[in-house]
């Protein structure tokens, strides 16, 4: 297996190919590991959780290759079928650790948050999280389908029709609170914190008018364990898409 790219306190990136993709416990050297693209994505926010989580795992990113070409995207594609013999309906991101092979992002965030003790934390009420988490990905869809598909001709229209409209909704449902959960951070915030840092690349500038949201986003950054890790060689601000999205 070759050397980790960077290390850190809580997680440690792996960078393939050359290496093949992990499919067992038995293949993660006894530590959680998520798999997934070399972008932001849809992986930030678990990568958040754990790293606020403390402990330590390993963070698999593959090098999707350059679009357009026969190798574009085959360093996973010429291996789902494999990871599919121990992880059902084989997606990235996907995430092994002692109790559980899994796909989907967003029931990764909730697993990662339940055993480190976060989903739902103290005062947090367990609908309002679940239902944040919910719309933060509806939220995201629409952010990456225009990265994807419409930036270079849509991105004034979802600036103003969509991100600005949402903002203003989030702005007013977080209220006076620290958290969207509450007075403690709960797994929603890691996903809302993604949200809105990938809208100020977008749109620079874009939360001035969102004071709440602002003091949220600086907040979570002030988390120590999430301070070290937007600090070290282990977090990269972009690309959040894959090479062929109009906007990386």
């Amino acid at each position: 297996m070759a050397s980790m790219d960077a290390v850190g306190p809580g997680g440690s990136v792996r960078r393939v190919p050359p290496d093949s993709l992990p499919q067992t416990w038995a293949d993660c050297g006894g530590q959680p590991t998520l798999v997934y693209w070399d972008i932001r994505g849809l992986a930030q926010s678990v990568r958040l959780a754990l790293e606020y989580a403390g402990k330590p795992y390993v963070d698999v990113r593959i090098a999707a290759g350059a679009p357009g070409t026969p190798e574009y995207k085959q360093a996973w594609m010429k291996e789902k079928a494999e990871v599919g013999k121990s992880i059902p309906f084989p997606n990235l991101p996907y995430y092994i650790d002692e109790s559980t092979a899994m796909s989907q992002s967003t029931a990764i965030l909730r697993h990662v948050a339940r055993t480190g003790g976060f989903l739902y934390p103290e005062g947090a009420p367990p609908a309002r999280v679940d239902f944040l988490l919910e719309q933060l990905a509806d939220f995201d869809g629409g952010l990456t389908g225009m990265c994807y598909r419409s930036y270079d001709n849509g991105k004034d229209q979802w600036v103003e029709g969509s991100m600005q409209p949402g903002l203003a909704q989030f702005e007013a449902l977080l209220g006076d609170a620290p958290f969207f959960g509450g007075a403690t951070v709960s797994a929603a915030d890691f996903k809302a914190y993604e949200e809105f840092d990938k809208c100020r690349i977008i749109a620079p500038g874009c939360l001035d008018g969102y004071p709440k949201l602002a003091g949220f986003v600086a907040r979570v950054e002030a988390i120590p364990a999430i301070a070290s890790y937007l600090k070290s060689d282990r977090f990269a601000a972009r690309p959040l898409n894959n090479p062929h999205a109009q906007f990386k």
